[in-house]
């Protein structure tokens, strides 16, 4: 008999109050956990999608070893990039959306239960044969649209009507991009495209859409961040936000805010600025967007959605520059992906003398039965299936930078590797590497 049924046996004030109790009291139970996930590309997107996570919204710490967690499908007419990637869970399954080249007619979609193992990828194409096809089909966004009880996707794409209809609207990249959204609940039949975003007469592209369960009249509302595709001299280059109420339909989302962030703000005025997603976490609304031009990501946070605080000084990524990722929460529960900090081996958060022993228990020891997640749980640092001299390496600048420099060195009184053995392995590694 479980303890559950067990403990509803007893007299019922009892066993609410003792199952009311039993995360707190029974080993091995744990609480949920949420976590601010954040895919991302590097390069063109030919690589694959990478993964970042952070549990205060502004130091980001790798998974899977800085490695991707999904690879382009070589699909033909040259799609085969993962660029701009968006991702949304519900109902056990995470649901992944991207660009897959810069011109062409389809996007990409995948899903998986735990953002490790995904299904074949699936080609959608969202304007239907037989119909006018895009030039592009840009940054695909999907989200759950709780009140509709289906999944929207939001994109950019030029049609060539748009484009030589001569109102003036292009952009200086040869686009003039409009806003259209699909529906699905099965990811197999999706509603005909429709314009999601009121046009204003220029072109818009990148949109993120979040929901605010309290708007200004206490009934919630949909949050649009998008990118006007002009030229700085035309008032462009920048974020802004709009709105919709809760019934999402055909051009449903206006009411645009000048811009936030970007050239003509004082966020970040002379930079420019596109990618944006938006976040609320711990009482506050974080904005992350792609500073494409000055080779950084950068953030900023508002109480309200109107007064905003740049913090991209605060922001802290494990990589130089990731490319259009959008932000989103989970439960670290649901992720399949050990998130924890690289040498935080016994993912207490923090690290010290417990992960140094962990290490130097497994230090020059085969790693060779263990899964991936399991060698990096016992010293695998770079992710190259041993725990040698480079991981010993890693082990020390992340400890000094966790916990101040010199800080390792007060480590001398646990035992270390012995100074022969490194000395042996660095030569050893050293000779393999002019090998290659």
């Amino acid at each position: 008999m479980s303890l559950t049924r067990s403990l509803l046996r007893l007299r019922p004030f009892l066993a609410l109050m003792l199952l009311a109790l039993m995360p707190l009291a029974l080993p091995g139970v744990s609480l949920a956990e949420d976590v601010i996930l954040f895919p991302y590309f590097d390069a063109n997107g030919q690589n694959g999608v990478y993964l970042s996570w952070s549990k205060d919204g502004r130091n980001f710490e790798q998974a899977n070893g800085g490695k991707p967690i999904f690879t382009p499908p070589q699909w033909g007419g040259g799609q085969n990039l993962t660029r701009d990637p968006s991702i949304v869970y519900h109902d056990g399954l995470f649901h992944m959306v991207w660009t897959s080249n810069w011109s062409g007619t389809i996007f990409g979609h995948a899903s998986s239960p735990d953002l490790v193992t995904w299904s074949t990828p699936q080609q959608v194409r969202p304007f239907p044969l037989g119909g006018e096809q895009p030039n592009n089909v840009w940054a695909p966004e999907i989200f759950r649209d709780h009140v509709a009880e289906d999944y929207k996707i939001v994109w950019s794409s030029t049609l060539p009507s748009e484009f030589n209809d001569g109102d003036g609207s292009q952009d200086p990249h040869n686009g003039d991009h409009r806003m259209y959204y699909i529906e699905t609940t099965d990811f197999q039949s999706f509603s005909t495209p429709e314009l999601l975003f009121q046009d204003e007469g220029y072109s818009v592209i990148d949109a993120h859409v979040v929901w605010q369960p309290t708007g200004p009249d206490d009934t919630g509302r949909w949050v649009m961040s998008l990118k006007k595709e002009q030229g700085t001299e035309q008032g462009g280059k920048n974020i802004r936000l709009a709105f919709s109420d809760a019934a999402i339909g055909p051009s449903s989302f206006g009411q645009t805010t000048q811009p936030i962030v970007g050239p003509g703000t004082s966020i970040r005025g002379n930079e420019v600025a596109e990618g944006s997603s938006t976040v609320f976490w711990d009482n506050e609304w974080l904005m992350y967007w792609d500073s494409y031009g000055n080779g950084h990501y950068s953030m900023a946070s508002s109480p309200d959605l109107t007064t905003w605080t740049d913090e991209t000084d605060a922001l802290s990524f494990p990589v130089n520059h990731p490319r259009h990722g959008s932000v989103f929460i989970a439960d670290k529960d649901d992720i399949g992906w050990r998130l924890a900090a690289r040498a935080d081996l016994n993912d207490n958060g923090m690290l010290d003398s417990g992960d140094w022993t962990i290490f130097n228990a497994n230090h020059l020891a085969s790693l060779a039965p263990y899964s991936e997640l399991e060698r990096s749980l016992r010293g695998d640092l770079d992710g190259d299936g041993d725990n040698d001299f480079e991981d010993f390496r890693l082990f020390q600048s992340d400890y000094d930078n966790a916990n101040g420099q010199g800080a390792f060195a007060a480590l001398r009184d646990v035992p270390e590797p012995g100074a022969a053995a490194l000395m042996t392995l660095g030569i050893a590694g050293g000779a393999a590497r002019q090998r290659r």
